[in-house]
């Protein structure tokens, strides 16, 4: 089953609606049951929502105060599979709030709604199935039809979010240099890890970067090789057009950005694929609109022939941003530091994480947690131990340095604030964590985390 949709009672013909255009782009919804108040999820509909693809959650003014909705809510997002939609204008439940939503306000059904197609967009990244698209009204024109390729008809799968995929192998060959792209940076050999630098700041090591200029256009794209780094300065509105140089099927994309004056703000860029003839084949398959110094996304796409892509690169925010793109053959094991040069400490053996964070600094971590809940208690404390505004979070991200999800966030006037919240483990494989001072003065952090069992 494709997807599973997640809604209060009381919107159930809207659901209906939402329903049967997503069966019109070729997926499979279980969505026809009556939903039960109750303090356990029944046997069948536990069983959908855990083998389901995806699961489409949409927050109205019922669901938001729906414990049944929240829960679905909850497994979907540990499983990586959510995507919401918004019915009403209300407030989404924290835990939710800084994932993209798409926006079904005034939606009535139509296929060409720019909310559904972002609903879409989004349901296609997490199923990986052929998707279907429906099929436009006789007297309504299309837009943005896609090119049929001269090899056969494209069957493409709109790559699920590329998540964890290291559980077979351990920290030693976690972290390697791309073909031909060496890290320079030292080594400790114990962990495969960069050594921290001088000041202990983290481990830096700094791969072979391809700066590529801006004003490649479409009919003369940058090429783009495969496990390299290219980065890109784009200024407000500007795009870029990329090409690999070899065919390809399946492959994961990474892309970091980071505003170039190095301050907080909204990070806006949309990355499109295209064929040979620079047509679209899935647009905005990577969409930042995120409120951060910097940030990582990462997603796989294959079709059923190798071929040579193409990819539009567009900054749409108000502010110069610096990108780091690159495609690497899906299946290849391999971390690429974030920005070119970060990689994550390893966490302290038997110790709390601690340190001290400037403004507008981050400390990366590499854990491997045991599975089930683990307690988190994290101390923010002015360097100077003056009262200030203390500001911060902590987030989670999958392996690969992509799905950030933020477990604790910070904005409190005080000398010093303790958090505590949880990290929810299913499997045994590495995480990372990111720890962010976002405060206007320097910050003493302590972090712990130990299992809740």
């Amino acid at each position: 089953m494709d997807v599973f949709l997640s809604y209060a009672a009381e919107d159930r013909d809207r659901a209906r609606q939402v329903a049967e255009a997503l069966k019109e782009c070729g997926w499979s919804v279980w969505w026809d049951r009556n939903i039960v108040a109750g303090e356990a999820f029944d046997q069948t509909i536990e069983r959908q929502l855990e083998s389901a693809k995806c699961v489409v959650v949409l927050w109205s003014n019922a669901s938001v105060a729906s414990e049944w909705v929240k829960n679905e809510a909850a497994s979907a997002a540990e499983r990586q599979v959510l995507v919401p939609a918004l019915l009403d204008d209300v407030k989404i439940p924290l835990e939710f709030r800084r994932r993209q939503t798409a926006n079904l306000l005034e939606w009535e059904g139509n296929a060409s709604h720019e909310g559904f197609q972002a609903l879409r967009e989004g349901v296609a990244a997490r199923v990986g199935a052929e998707v279907v698209a429906p099929a436009p009204q006789a007297s309504a024109p299309v837009s943005h039809p896609v090119k049929q390729l001269p090899l056969q008809r494209w069957g493409i799968v709109a790559g699920s979010v590329a998540l964890i995929a290291l559980a077979s192998w351990g920290i030693r060959t976690w972290i390697t240099a791309p073909p031909d792209q060496p890290t320079s940076g030292s080594l400790d050999s114990s962990r495969g890890l960069p050594a921290p630098d001088a000041k202990g700041k983290g481990p830096r090591a700094p791969s072979k970067v391809v700066s590529v200029s801006g004003g490649h256009s479409v009919d003369s794209p940058a090429p783009l090789a495969f496990g390299a780094l290219h980065k890109v300065t784009l200024e407000r509105n500007e795009t870029i057009y990329f090409q690999l140089v070899t065919a390809a099927n399946a492959f994961t994309i990474i892309e970091d950005v980071r505003l170039q004056n190095r301050e907080r703000g909204n990070l806006q860029t949309k990355l499109s694929i295209l064929d040979t003839d620079g047509g679209v084949v899935q647009s905005d398959i990577i969409r930042f609109n995120e409120l951060d110094v910097g940030y990582r996304k990462t997603v796989s796409f294959s079709v059923k022939q190798p071929v040579r892509f193409g990819f539009k690169l567009v900054n749409v925010g108000s502010r110069s941003s610096d990108v780091w793109l690159t495609v690497t053959p899906e299946g290849q094991k391999q971390f690429l530091p974030f920005f070119g040069e970060v990689v994550p400490r390893p966490w302290p053996a038997g110790k709390d994480a601690a340190g001290t964070l400037e403004k507008i600094e981050d400390a990366y971590y590499l854990v491997r947690l045991p599975r089930g809940e683990n307690r988190v208690i994290l101390d923010f404390t002015n360097a100077k131990r003056e009262r200030s505004n203390l500001q911060g979070y902590l987030a989670v991200l999958a392996a690969d340095g992509g799905a950030q999800e933020e477990i604790l966030h910070l904005n409190e006037l005080d000398t010093t604030y303790r958090m505590v919240g949880s990290i929810s483990v299913k499997t045994d494989e590495p995480l990372i964590l990111r720890l962010q001072n976002n405060g206007s003065t320097a910050i003493n952090y302590n972090l712990r985390i130990a299992s809740a069992r």
